[in-house]
């Protein structure tokens, strides 16, 4: 009993000494101190927010603001003054200082004072041994009378030993040296090019070749064996092999055989070398599954499969299928990339289409398209082509007038000119499209007319935002025989990617009133379009969210007769709004929001979009 008690009484004392131990506190840490705003004096040539890009203390919309230190202080002095280097202005000094703390919300207000100093003006230029042609010099960006600046300069020197490149001579090198006069603020610029030798090709050896026949390949190249070996010929053909999506990757190089004898060193003005084509070639079968949805077709699910290399050619076949509420197509087509020797692109299609849309006109066709398509540069293509397309069965119900119901055969013609920067999310450079075609001339029971559109986009930067515009013209007309268009072949407009603000198809519009007495508002065709996204803003807001402003416009008319100016812009109809962006990594989904600025009596005021990729 008493080791019992003993051992109570020592298991109580021990746990009051454990008790009595003093704990840590909890460290809190104290909050660091952050950037309110940052004012920027003595700026005369760079606007502030040229120079608040610079830094990595500036302020960033809808973002917390960033830590201050002095370190990062300092850094930020030197981005500045390294900025202004770079820029011409050698003498620049720049400083910076806290202007007011507020202790309690842990914020710095900073300020940076800039003595930009005189601005250094380039006064001569040399270039040795080469002088450059009058095209090559109008493209440098140095020029005697303007600012130093030196990625000009460096840009310069990369285009002068491209040109000698371009010329033969792959191995040449450019150098550039500056001599800067700091009392006169001047600097004279020395650019020096270096040949080397001109490269001759000797023989084509072509590796990473396996399920392709070797034509394939050759017949792409720019060069063939005692042609002069050029930068350009290496990129346009590097460039023509990706486009028939055979390759994974490509890779043109010279290739420096010592066993030939002959060497870079050598005195003599060529050489001659062999050239490897490094092919990998890419999975030939290929299975693409798309969905998307728009508040007018709702869901949409698209599906396509092929095949690239039929008799190991690289033919190829596709066969793909679109489905929404509104439209179900399905299509085969057969491809060759060259057509009896010759660079053109051949397709051959099938394809059954099938409309259900109740606001416009049902039915369902089938048809066969051949075309032939030419690359006439980088940037401009052509493309022949002839058309049957048989009318199945066509419902026009809900629209006013009659509709010829005759099959079509029809010619056209295709010219496409693209310098846009990406395809899906453009942001600078040029899309126009113009489309003709004849039909009823074969002389076969065809409707007959003629039809013409025109698509012309441009995009530009400004700063942060990117900056669009585009219209489209449409022109249809019957001839001979015919005195009607068919329905399939007339214009329609309105919706997300036409005139924003008006239903999809609803730009031109008739008010039916069926026995019921209620009054209904239908979609109407025209002959004539005319659709402009006048101007469309994009611009970041938070991560991967970016905003839009637009306005558009447009009108659909009957014919042309009897038009003039000031009737035709009464019947112009205008809409304006906000957007949304929201940049996933498989889409961009867009909502736009668009007012009416002059509705029609009985019309609603707004109407809103939504979609996958841009309008336009």
């Amino acid at each position: 009993m008493k080791k019992t008690y003993n051992a109570f009484i020592f298991c109580l004392v021990l746990v009051s000494g454990i008790s009595a131990v003093p704990r840590g506190k909890k460290v809190v840490k104290p909050r660091p101190w952050r950037v309110k705003s940052i004012s920027i004096e003595g700026n005369r040539t760079f606007k502030k927010f040229e120079l608040l890009s610079q830094l990595d203390l500036r302020p960033v919309l809808f973002k917390k603001s960033p830590r201050y230190s002095k370190g990062r202080m300092k850094s930020d002095i030197l981005s500045l003054t390294r900025f202004y280097k770079t820029q011409g202005f050698i003498t620049t000094a720049v400083e910076g200082r806290v202007i007011h703390r507020d202790t309690l919300k842990k914020k710095v207000t900073i300020a940076f004072t800039i003595h930009e100093g005189p601005r250094t003006i380039v006064s001569s230029i040399e270039y040795l041994p080469y002088i450059p042609d009058s095209i090559r010099l109008r493209s440098l960006k140095c020029h005697p009378g303007k600012p130093l600046i030196f990625s000009d300069i460096s840009s310069d020197g990369e285009t002068l030993r491209k040109s000698r490149a371009e010329k033969g001579y792959i191995n040449a090198t450019s150098n550039f040296s500056i001599s800067i006069d700091t009392a006169a603020s001047t600097a004279t610029v020395s650019f020096m090019t270096t040949d080397r030798q001109k490269v001759i090709v000797d023989t084509i050896k072509i590796t990473g070749q396996e399920k392709l026949r070797e034509k394939v390949i050759s017949r792409e190249l720019q060069f063939r064996k005692n042609d002069t070996l050029s930068l350009d010929a290496i990129r346009k053909s590097e460039q023509r092999l990706y486009r028939t999506g055979l390759f994974s990757s490509v890779y043109v190089e010279p290739f420096c055989d010592s066993s030939s004898g002959e060497s870079m060193n050598d005195t003599a003005s060529t050489v001659h070398q062999p050239v490897v084509v490094s092919l990998r070639e890419s999975d030939f079968f290929r299975l693409k599954l798309g969905i998307g949805y728009g508040n007018e077709d709702k869901i949409r699910g698209s599906i396509e499969t092929s095949y690239l290399n039929f008799f190991r050619s690289g033919h190829r076949g596709t066969l793909k299928g679109n489905l929404s509420q509104k439209i179900q197509q399905i299509q085969t087509v057969y491809s060759t990339p060259w057509l009896w020797g010759l660079p053109l692109d051949f397709n051959a299609t099938l394809y059954y289409n099938h409309f259900s849309d109740t606001t416009t006109f049902r039915g369902a066709f089938w048809g066969t398209l051949f075309s032939f398509e030419k690359s006439i540069s980088d940037v401009l293509k052509a493309q022949l082509w002839t058309k049957f397309e048989d009318v199945v069965w066509i419902n026009t119900e809900s629209l006013p007038g009659e509709f010829p119901r005759q099959n079509t055969q029809s010619f056209g013609i295709d010219l496409t000119f693209d310098t846009r920067n990406d395809l899906l999310n453009p942001s600078t450079g040029a899309y126009s499209l113009l489309k003709g075609e004849v039909a009823g001339l074969a002389g076969i029971n065809s409707n007959q007319f003629l039809k013409f559109t025109v698509d012309n986009r441009l995009y530009w930067k400004t700063g942060p935002f990117s900056c669009g515009s585009g219209v489209k013209i449409g022109w249809v007309n019957p001839y001979g025989k015919s005195s009607a268009v068919p329905i399939q072949d007339q214009f329609f407009a309105g919706g997300s990617r036409s005139v924003r603000g008006y239903r999809e198809n609803f730009l031109s519009t008739f008010t039916e009133i069926p026995d019921s007495g209620a009054a209904i508002l239908r979609a109407k065709s025209g002959r004539v379009m005319l659709t402009a996204n006048l101007l469309e803003i994009r611009f970041p807001i938070i991560w991967w969210i970016n905003g839009a402003v637009f306005t558009d416009a447009g009108v659909l008319r009957d014919n042309l007769n009897d038009i003039s100016v000031r009737p035709f812009l009464k019947e112009i109809l205008w809409t304006a709004g906000p957007g949304l962006r929201v940049n996933t990594p498989l889409a961009i989904i867009r909502f736009d929001f668009g007012f009416k600025l002059n509705p029609r009596s009985g019309e609603p005021l707004t109407q809103w979009h939504l979609d996958v990729g841009q309008s336009f």
